[in-house]
């Protein structure tokens, strides 16, 4: 009988542990879910600030290394355009002076004669006094 008690009581031992073990696996399980959570979180927000970091050195070392010595280049480059534009606005200009003065040179066969009548024999015509 002594026995009968004792296992009796050892099944209402196992099973009143299960219970307990059951309670405290939920209870600790929610409570780790919960700090896994926050610990996520916390790590998430991390991650998140070293790639805003990591994309900020990015765009420095960018900026530094291929914008800075483009720059210069098309600096170099633009000047030298606008020296060629320069030339080539000087050279319009010249041909435009040149091409004026043959324009003028085309009245000269017509200038003459009129010079030549007013001047018969190239002189001057001579008034009677």
């Amino acid at each position: 009988m002594i026995n009968d008690n004792l296992s009796k009581l050892s099944q209402l031992l196992d099973e009143k542990l299960e219970g307990v073990e059951k309670r405290l696996d939920q209870r600790l399980g929610k409570r780790l879910d919960e700090k896994l959570e926050g610990v996520e979180r916390r790590l998430g927000k991390k991650v998140e600030d070293e790639v805003r970091l990591a994309e900020h050195r990015l765009d420095e070392s960018i900026s530094t290394k291929i914008e800075t010595p483009f720059l210069t280049y098309r600096n170099k480059i633009m000047t030298r355009l606008d020296g060629i534009a320069g030339s080539l606005k000087k050279n319009q200009e010249e041909d435009a002076a040149h091409q004026l003065q043959h324009e003028n040179l085309s009245d000269l066969p017509e200038l003459v004669e009129k010079l030549e009548d007013l001047h018969p024999d190239g002189q001057h015509p001579r008034q009677s006094p």
